[in-house]
């Protein structure tokens, strides 16, 4: 995966981790493992990859800190956007992804 391909998986994969901690607090008998199993299937097959090709590539850019820090600092940069909506969604595809993934979400 390109380092492009890459910021929106870790993005989803992140906010995955940050809503199940949160429901997690509100709900003792949650699991984890299972929650974010399935979730990060979701993130997957939304980006149109798999477990495999993602860690084969995180592993990748592990052996690169430059570039990964590129990516991790693009995921920064994608995750500010999203919050604060500066950038309009018709004319970043990142970001309409972004917008289709809260309405498929919202649909399930």
């Amino acid at each position: 995966m390109s380092g492009a391909e890459m910021v929106p998986v870790i993005y989803g994969l992140m906010m995955v981790d940050e809503f199940g901690n949160h429901l997690k607090m509100r709900d003792s008998t949650m699991v984890m493992k299972d929650f974010r199993q399935e979730k990060y299937s979701q993130v997957f097959a939304f980006n149109k990859t798999d477990y495999k090709t993602f860690t084969e590539s995180y592993k990748y850019y592990l052996g690169r800190p430059g570039e990964l820090k590129v990516i991790f600092d693009s995921v920064e940069a994608y995750s500010t956007r999203a919050r604060i909506g500066v950038v309009n969604t018709e004319s970043t595809p990142a970001l309409k992804a972004l917008e289709e993934r809260k309405k498929k979400l919202k649909a399930q």
